[in-house]
């Protein structure tokens, strides 16, 4: 399970020219000239602008600019991991997925794994047994008005004494370094112990619904021990990536398409006995990068249903920021200080219905709590108050939106819109240029110099004989910065079409998607060399024409100061430079 997929199955996979049948399970596309096109799974959108090119085996998406081979796509769509995703499309094309002999030590780490995977299988087991005969896990389940069905599903149990657990797993033939090894039991120089005795168990699964840890509450209000305690953190169980819950809810997220994002494993289990089964729980920790990715791999669309206190309240803050730096759709339904376990055994299904429908968004949420300890009478806290709330304005994308809370916000503060949208445009524009261009070919006010440079661009990477000519020109004729090196990258490349796109940086990879899809239109090599040479040439006369100019300015200025030997050389250079005329590049 664990071993590297083999090099030959990735070049298998990487070989596939099932691009279109493969995106084709995700979205509708439309033949449309060589290539195919549909609307963007990435970012919403009513008009298509998402291109998939058969012939190069890539999509570029003209919206949002995002690109890649067929890899790169189910990665990005379900949030893979490069193996994974090299799996899922080996499946997908039946191609046979072979693993990689491994190292005697990474035989042994991988063995290891697969002996905690099914020792915490096997210890699952056992709790729920144990609970038959445990009547203070019963008795707390009962309080806490658990249906039997909920319990079953989400394999609850409990652990009565280390020695009673030991001693089952012995049975069951589980060897006692792989009850260490796993984090179950611990050991001292007189005993061997478990850290959940006496407590309620919750399996915790991961996104392959795998037993990966357990969640362990104790009973007893009266005891001085921590109410939750975990598994150990290990290569399997880290709470950062995991979210409880998560493997019962996927099917019902992807079919809701939105996900309740709640604190506890109560609520998740209470919320899914009431109907509610799109939810999972944070694992009592602040909400991570990394569970907000595992969301992604199912829904771009979140409702926060934290507790109300003030607790919960900052780390509905604190998730917000993360959700919108993650480009999600984020909604806050306010709990009345209640969790929503509880919330739901008070006031039923239908009245968590309608508070769902009462939510506000993110925006909404943040400006009321970062009003709530501020007195808006108070200019400086005015000034606090936005600055406070332009980060969250920042990550709304939808300008219409946008500009609808800046109205609200400047009614609310009795402030001049004009003077939030100047700080607005500052966080906006006053930052670290990006000068990686979006190569659109049909972009207002682009001069017929950059488009002859993406022409080269877009031809140089279908063309390796124009490519190595390319290698003997002065790319100084380039005037557009961003162009020239990623014209540069390429011609240091022997890779065509996707392989290209794929081994690409980051700053090249959406602009380089682009021009591949360019050059789809080029598909003759007479046409590709006439065109080639067509735009090189157009580049050598805007060359000539910008050098006579700055030879005659600079003699302009040597005249004024009177610099007879400098003059002299310019006025030799500028005489030679139109006699050679302009260079025609030819094949």
């Amino acid at each position: 399970m664990f071993e590297k997929i083999s090099d030959q199955t990735i070049q298998q996979v990487k070989n596939y020219n099932g691009i279109v049948d493969f995106i084709q399970q995700y979205l509708t596309l439309k033949k449309r000239g060589q290539n195919y096109i549909g609307l963007c799974p990435f970012h919403g959108e009513k008009t298509p602008s998402f291109t998939v090119s058969p012939q190069k085996q890539i999509f570029h998406c003209f919206g949002c600019h995002e690109s890649g081979d067929l890899i790169a796509f189910a990665q990005k769509i379900d949030n893979l991991t490069f193996y994974e995703a090299i799996e899922v499309i080996a499946n997908f094309a039946n191609i046979d997925v072979v693993r990689e002999q491994s190292s005697k030590e990474m035989k042994q780490h991988y063995n290891q794994l697969e002996r905690t995977l099914a020792c915490f299988s096997q210890a699952s087991d056992v709790f729920r047994s144990m609970l038959n005969e445990s009547q203070f896990a019963k008795d707390y389940f009962a309080k806490r008005q658990l249906s039997q069905e909920s319990i079953d599903m989400f394999g609850l149990g409990c652990c009565g004494s280390s020695k009673q657990l030991f001693d089952a797993l012995k049975v069951l033939n589980v060897p006692e370094a792989d009850l260490v090894s796993s984090g179950l039991f611990s050991k001292n120089q007189q005993d061997i112990y478990c850290r959940f005795q006496h407590r309620v168990i919750f399996p915790i699964a991961d996104y392959q619904s795998r037993i990966v840890g357990f969640g362990a509450r104790i009973t007893d209000s009266a005891s001085n021990a921590a109410k939750y305690v975990n598994s150990e953190e290990s290569k399997l169980f880290n709470k950062r990536k995991l979210l409880y819950g998560l493997s019962y809810a996927k099917q019902s997220i992807k079919q809701q398409k939105c996900v309740l994002l709640v604190e506890g494993y109560m609520d998740v289990i209470m919320c899914s006995q009431y109907g509610f089964q799109n939810v999972v729980a944070c694992m009592g920790t602040s909400l991570t990068v990394d569970q907000v990715q595992l969301i992604k791999r199912l829904t771009d669309s979140v409702v926060i249903m934290f507790d109300n206190d003030k607790a919960g309240q900052t780390a509905t803050k604190r998730s917000i920021e993360i959700l919108l730096q993650e480009n999600m759709n984020v909604n806050v339904v306010s709990m009345d200080q209640m969790d929503p376990a509880d919330f739901l055994l008070q006031f039923g299904a239908d009245a968590l219905k309608e508070k769902l429908a009462e939510s506000v968004s993110a925006f909404q949420f943040f400006y009321s709590f970062s009003k709530s300890d501020l007195d808006i009478s108070n200019i400086n806290h005015v000034s606090k108050l936005v600055a406070d709330v332009l980060p969250i304005l920042k990550c709304i994308s939808d300008d219409v939106v946008r500009s609808h809370y800046i109205c609200l916000m400047a009614q609310d503060l009795k402030i001049n819109e004009e003077v939030i949208v100047a700080k607005m445009d500052e966080l906006l524009y006053n930052k670290t240029q990006d000068y990686s261009i979006k190569l659109d070919t049909n972009k207002v006010g682009k001069n017929k110099y950059q488009k002859a440079e993406e022409t080269i661009l877009a031809v140089i990477c279908i063309n390796l004989d124009l490519r190595e000519y390319l290698k003997g020109v002065d790319l100084t004729i380039f005037i557009t910065p961003f162009i020239k090196s990623l014209t540069e990258y390429v011609i240091n490349s022997n890779e065509l079409d996707g392989v290209l796109l794929e081994n690409a940086s980051a700053e090249f990879k959406s602009s380089l998607g682009n021009v591949l899809m360019l050059a789809t239109q080029y598909d003759t090599q007479m046409i590709q060399k006439n065109v080639f040479f067509d735009c090189l040439n157009v580049l050598s006369k805007q060359k000539f024409t910008q050098d006579i100019s700055q030879l005659k300015e600079q003699i302009k200025l040597y005249e004024e100061s009177g610099n007879e030997t400098e003059l002299e050389k310019v006025m030799a250079e500028l005489d030679q430079k139109k006699k050679g005329g302009i260079y025609e590049y030819k094949y």
